[in-house]
């Protein structure tokens, strides 16, 4: 199949396709985001900064609603 795509005889997936299967549950992204955190870390701080860079980012939608708010939770202790 590489070989086909690569010689043009398949067409690449589109960007729509390969977006939907890269998105995750916004529980799965807050838990990956707590392990990954250090040990010492400080979780409410690390939580705001992340609810600051959502709301920097101007995300709008489902899952980046419901990961803020995981964060937010944190962050409020």
């Amino acid at each position: 199949m590489g070989q086909a795509r690569q010689f043009g005889l398949m067409p690449p997936p589109s960007r729509p396709a390969l977006a939907a299967r890269r998105q995750q549950e916004p529980e799965a992204v807050f838990l990956a985001w707590l392990m990954w955190l250090p040990a010492d870390a400080d979780q409410q701080q690390a939580a705001a900064r992340e609810v600051s860079r959502i709301d920097a980012s101007g995300a709008k939608g489902e899952g980046p609603e419901k990961l803020r708010a995981l964060f937010a939770g944190l962050a409020a202790g």
